[in-house]
């Protein structure tokens, strides 16, 4: 008893909230005090639902590799081949679209490069052509699904090797009479042969129904196009004519794609409503 009152004065001076309460039947005093300040330290933190706490991730190289095999399964279960059709006519879309941005106002992008160096500019008529190269390469890689999928991984090395050949030969041949330009149409024409080269065997290993005629179509027009908007800046080379023209140019492609392609845009999640 007189161990408690001598407690209960101690805790006198203490201005929260507190009851002393009797020594138990185990020997031990109990103080129940009322908190005055909010706790600062917090523990708020979950583990890291990727490393589980380790603080160790898997490696980029197997983290590609599984979104490879769980994309191969989602195709597998929803028509592969046709879906593979679909994305490389959208890719193809997206790349002429691209190549006309690029090449439609080239003259602006010109004007940029050579505000203070005129040389800057002097090299720019490669451009288109390294663009379209690209395109083709951009359609060889969607192409190559098929030696994966059937594990001909020696058709994609053999390809890749002869387009090499091409381009080192090509270069030697055209460098010393043409340049730098030259090379462009080497790389140009390497892409080309690599595009067409995996296209024609994929079609034998692994046929997929890929909507050629149209393909092309887009990729034809496409560069008639720039070749139509070239011809009018070269007969009226006034820098607002030429983007008018690019413009109007430009919006007549997408309209054009748009309209042949109505159906497939209004299935699209956000912007299919403004194609019904």
């Amino acid at each position: 008893r007189k161990l408690q009152e001598a407690m209960d004065d101690f805790m006198k001076s203490d201005r929260a909230k507190h009851a002393v309460l009797p020594i138990s039947k185990f020997g031990l005093m109990q103080i129940t005090r009322q908190r005055m300040r909010p706790e600062m330290n917090i523990n708020t933190s979950d583990v890291c639902p990727v490393c589980n706490g380790t603080g160790k991730i898997q490696p980029a190289i197997l983290f590609v590799e599984q979104i490879e095999n769980a994309l191969r399964f989602i195709i597998k279960e929803q028509n592969a081949k046709k879906t593979y059709a679909r994305v490389m006519k959208f890719f193809v879309i997206a790349c002429c679209l691209m190549f006309l941005m690029i090449g439609l106002f080239l003259d602006v992008f010109k004007k940029i490069l050579t505000i203070k160096y005129a040389e800057y500019g002097e090299g720019i008529h490669i451009v288109p052509i390294l663009a379209m190269g690209s395109v083709f390469l951009g359609i060889y890689y969607n192409l190559s699904v098929w030696y994966k999928l059937t594990n001909k991984n020696l058709y994609g090395a053999a390809i890749t090797i002869a387009g090499a050949v091409i381009t080192i030969l090509l270069n030697i041949w055209w460098i010393p009479s043409s340049g730098y330009t030259g090379s462009a149409w080497a790389t140009f024409t390497c892409y080309a042969f690599m595009m067409v080269a995996s296209y024609l065997l994929g079609q034998k290993h692994y046929r997929i129904p890929y909507a050629k005629k149209k393909l092309i179509s887009y990729l034809a027009l496409t560069t008639l196009v720039f070749f139509i908007h070239k011809g009018m800046v070269a007969l009226y080379g006034n820098i607002i004519f030429s983007v008018a023209t690019a413009a109007l140019l430009l919006l007549g492609f997408c309209w054009f794609v748009a309209t042949i392609e109505k159906k497939e845009f209004q299935q699209f999640p956000v912007i299919g409503k403004y194609f019904k």
